[in-house]
């Protein structure tokens, strides 16, 4: 499924999504989730000899405010890494609770670079390669999502349309989801009773 945010003259998407959590097992800490690896390219108009130089990756729930908004990229960032917990980014709690709502809904990949940008996107299972019958990371605490820029290129060209002179990012990364298993309610009472007959059954 495919969003227009802004005109685009170029784009090409690709999601491959590969859960590390296996159906009915759970990590015992804060461990990596799922991992996905995304290509993506979109083209923008800019003024005659001022090709852009940066572009922004977002990522977002379908109707969510987007992750990352704040950050730049350019073909220097290759290799690097970008991080969104609650305390670094104002749209991860958002985010975060409506990757584990247990509902089937689309996710999505928005690029934008000069004045061209999209969004593509695909339901959470299918986006994140969870197991089947899963609908998204419901069970978990998502703490953390991170984006790699793996490799990027920028290229000029003019339009075919005739808008002028424009820059196609091509960009390949990986995106990272991070979190911990929410006890089954009641777990923590029964921790506790089981802790206190030990402690009767020593004396």
């Amino acid at each position: 499924m495919s969003r227009t945010l802004r005109p685009m003259l170029v784009r090409t998407s690709v999601i491959v999504g590969s859960a590390v959590l296996a159906a009915g097992v759970a990590p015992a800490r804060a461990d990596l989730l799922a991992s996905v690896a995304v290509i993506d390219g979109i083209g923008g108009l800019h003024p005659a000899g001022m090709p852009a130089e940066s572009f922004s990756i977002l990522l977002s729930g379908d109707g969510q405010p987007p992750m990352f908004a704040m950050r730049s990229w350019t073909l220097a960032d290759i290799g690097t890494e970008a991080s969104a917990t609650s305390a670094t980014d104002p749209a991860f709690d958002i985010n975060a609770a409506f990757l584990t709502n247990d509902i089937s809904q689309i996710f999505f990949v928005s690029t934008f670079i000069a004045d061209g940008g999209g969004g593509t996107g695909q339901f959470e299972n299918l986006f994140f390669g969870l197991p089947p019958g899963t609908n998204d990371f419901a069970g978990y605490e998502v703490q953390e999502i991170r984006f790699r820029l793996d490799s990027a290129t920028l290229t000029e060209y003019i339009d075919p349309l005739g808008g002028g002179e424009a820059t196609l990012v091509e960009w390949i990364g990986t995106i990272s989801v991070y979190g911990v298993p929410i006890p089954a309610p009641g777990a923590a009472s029964l921790a506790i009773a089981a802790g206190l007959l030990s402690l009767r059954r020593r004396r």
